[in-house]
């Protein structure tokens, strides 16, 4: 390449040549080198990124398909980290809202059975023709006693969110004891099992209480008792009313359960088969929803082996009334 300067007096002239540059040229080495390096950065940039969002999708799509014990394991400190936890936090709400649909639903076939029972023993009765003024009585009773368990139930079911309330009433708590254990006598005279009640100082005594879920608690104590109780035994119900608390005790005479059981018992579907069997014919609710009950209320339920047997405790707090 050539070029041409002049002089300032324009006489002469300067050609000056300069060569080309040379080709520029990268070694193929160094090259492929690089080449690599990019596409391994590309390949763990995908892994890093591509795999854990299949991941969450195959994570979704289980849960998505009724899987509801499905969770993500990723753990990662960015938005993949976070797109992972909540999703966990939606599943286990989700998890949670449909377990207590479930469990409703359990519920309330498991409190329908006990009045249909008694039910058809009291239409027994009524084709017989024993008793029958005594018998369309309870029979009434019974079926209010039905209409009542959908409402008391869903007050039950929102205990667990807060919005649960009491509708309590002016009640005569011997009548009120009276008239649900005379609900029972079908059932008694079937099994040859008579529940004994000592009522003696509540005569009379008149509190205001939610007798809708207290009747829910009780019922399922004593059914309780009678499935577990051996034929030829007795059912003991004791009521005492002290320092503003009533205490009910409800005691069979059957096998007890195990002392590591007794807090478990109150769990939903628990059964402890080592002594009190599946033969019995329970789904292990009867009591989970009298706890719930007795919650409700603000008082608290126990169980304690009587040696022979199981005896159950209810107290409820509760405001006397009088007449006035």
């Amino acid at each position: 390449m050539a070029f041409l300067i002049p002089s300032e007096s324009g006489k002469y002239r300067l050609v000056q040549f300069v060569p080309a540059p040379p080709p520029l040229h990268v070694p193929f080495g160094p090259a492929l080198a690089l080449g690599c390096v990019l596409a391994l950065f590309g390949i763990v940039m995908s892994w890093h990124v591509a795999r854990p969002i299949r991941a969450l999708k195959l994570s979704v799509e289980r849960f998505g398909q009724g899987d509801l014990a499905q969770r993500s394991s990723i753990d990662r400190r960015d938005e993949i980290g976070d797109l992972s936890r909540t999703f966990n936090r939606m599943a286990d709400q989700i998890s949670g809202i449909v377990e207590r649909e479930r469990g409703l639903v359990r519920s309330v076939a498991h409190e329908v059975r006990g009045p249909l029972t008694r039910m058809k023993l009291l239409l027994e009765r009524l084709r017989e023709n024993r008793d029958t003024t005594g018998t369309l009585y309870r029979l009434d009773s019974e079926i209010a006693a039905l209409g009542h368990i959908p409402d008391t139930l869903l007050n039950l079911a929102r205990i667990e969110t807060g919005n649960f309330e009491s509708n309590p009433e002016k009640t005569d708590f011997a009548l009120f004891l009276q008239d649900l254990l005379d609900r029972f006598d079908p059932v008694t005279a079937k099994l040859g099992i008579p529940i004994e009640s000592r009522l003696e100082g509540i005569e009379d005594r008149q509190f205001r209480i939610d007798t809708a879920v207290l009747e829910r608690a009780i019922e399922n104590v004593i059914d309780n008792a009678l499935r577990h109780s051996p034929p030829g035994t007795k059912v003991v119900l004791d009521a005492q009313i002290a320092s503003g608390t009533i205490e009910l005790t409800v005691r069979d005479f059957g096998p007890g359960v195990p002392d590591e059981d007794r807090e478990a018992i109150f769990r939903p579907f628990f059964r402890s088969d080592r002594s009190r069997n599946r033969g019995t014919g329970g789904v292990g609710l009867g009591l989970a929803i009298a706890k719930a009950s007795v919650i409700a209320l603000g008082g608290t339920i126990d169980a304690t082996n009587a040696v022979p047997g199981l005896c159950v405790t209810i107290r409820i707090p509760v405001n006397e009334t009088t007449d006035e």
